[in-house]
């Protein structure tokens, strides 16, 4: 391919563009798959033993070689193929130089993936008993089972932002109106209060599968819109769903969780649902090359029904819960206008007013993200996705460590 280079700078763009566009189709969902392997490994096992820390080099090592690839070498390519089309030959020489150079880090950092995964693999594992201060082998496997749940809640939420400037193409609707849509659908989180309620009277495992369930259908039925009131409509549910899945996952981690590790909890929840949103940005560019396009990747949202399949007979229902609705007869059931008691007002309105500035900040800084980069710097899906996988490859850590931090310093001085 090389060679035709010279006298050939036409044909060998078409080939240097195909081999990369192969590339990224087989190397991505394989790191993928990788990282999410070695995640549940971790969860299995811990990190207490060299295995695990390894294993955590391994994945840090992957991050990296993702980084590189739709980052650095990613910019690249486009430059490569607009120095191409333009037949300077000078300039596309450079930058494959350049580009070249980029991929010897990468096969560095893939090679070192290797290994470290070997090594850990021949290594003794941690003891099966659990540590004090550690999260038993039960814990663990509770927070797998609802960070697989979560990570597509992660993921059915941020194609939106990925692929909003082709799905106001496609629909038809100006920015205006775009606008107005994410507006409408956001009003799903006030519904999702009400799927709350009904998680108290009937319990947390029943609604937290029917919401996934439901976050599902309403997900790949978005891929069939026709418009955008339909498009609305079918995310407006999703959303409802969505949210309360979050929402009871994180109330499964604070009833089933001691009381000092709840915050790694809950941190290792909201890691599952970074995750999620990278895989949505990983499959971006992949599938919105294709017939399908945007629509696509809402199909591709039907996955969580075989995983409802494993939850059924695995999910177990939270002990708290139970003790609850025995005490119901004596007591009485709780009502939602509880909260406003004197001893939990101040704190209940605090906590809604930090959530909704969260939500604030955060709904605008990631809402046309995509959307201006695309419209206004007129960037490739493959570059979009770079700026949301480097952007997030960089924060992901948080959660871990200020979830971790929440129980040794307390909530409130990490809040």
């Amino acid at each position: 391919m090389w060679g035709t280079l010279a006298h050939a700078p036409g044909a060998f763009g078409v080939a240097f563009t195909h081999w990369v566009d192969w590339e990224r189709r087989i190397l991505f969902p394989l790191g993928l798959a990788t990282v999410m392997a070695a995640i549940a490994a971790l969860f299995h096992e811990g990190v207490a033993s060299w295995r695990g820390r390894l294993r955590v080099l391994a994945v840090a090592a992957l991050f990296a070689s993702a980084l590189v690839s739709v980052g650095a070498a990613g910019s690249l390519e486009e430059a490569i193929a607009a120095a191409l089309g333009a037949a300077d030959r000078g300039a596309a020489q450079a930058l494959l130089g350049r580009w070249n150079w980029w991929h010897r880090v990468n096969f560095l950092l893939i090679c070192a993936t290797g290994v470290l995964f070997v090594v850990a693999q021949a290594l003794p594992g941690a003891r099966a008993q659990r540590k004090a201060g550690g999260l038993a082998p039960r814990h663990r496997r509770l927070l797998l089972l609802l960070g697989a749940a979560t990570l597509f809640e992660g993921y059915d939420r941020f194609i939106v932002s990925l692929a909003l400037p082709y799905i106001a193409r496609d629909l038809g609707a100006s920015e205006a109106a775009v606008g107005y849509a994410l507006s409408a659908i956001r009003l799903g989180a006030l519904l999702s209060v009400l799927l709350g309620r009904v998680a108290d009277r009937l319990g947390r495992r029943r609604v937290l599968l029917a919401t996934i369930v439901a976050y599902t259908v309403a997900t790949a039925a978005t891929g069939a819109s026709r418009g955008l009131v339909s498009f609305v409509a079918f995310q407006l549910v999703a959303a409802v769903f969505l949210t309360a899945e979050l929402s009871l996952a994180q109330v499964v981690i604070a009833e089933e969780f001691p009381a000092g590790q709840r915050g790694r909890g809950q941190g290792f929840l909201g890691a599952f649902a970074a995750l999620g949103a990278g895989l949505a940005a990983v499959l971006f560019p992949l599938v919105q090359g294709t017939a399908m396009g945007w629509r696509g990747l809402y199909f591709i949202g039907l996955a969580p029904l075989v995983l409802i399949l494993y939850l059924r007979r695995s999910l177990p229902e939270t002990r708290q819960w139970r003790r609850a609705e025995q005490a119901v007869a004596e007591k009485g059931r709780a009502r939602f206008a509880d909260v406003w008691q004197p001893g939990l007002r101040l704190h209940f309105a605090v906590l809604n007013g930090v959530a909704a500035g969260a939500s604030l900040a955060a709904g605008a800084a990631f809402g046309f993200a995509s959307y201006h980069a695309t419209n206004a710097f007129r960037w490739e899906p493959a570059r979009v996705s770079a700026m949301m996988l480097t952007a997030g490859a960089l924060g992901f850590s948080g959660w871990f460590v200020f979830g971790r931090l929440a129980d040794v310093i307390g909530r409130r001085w990490v809040g």
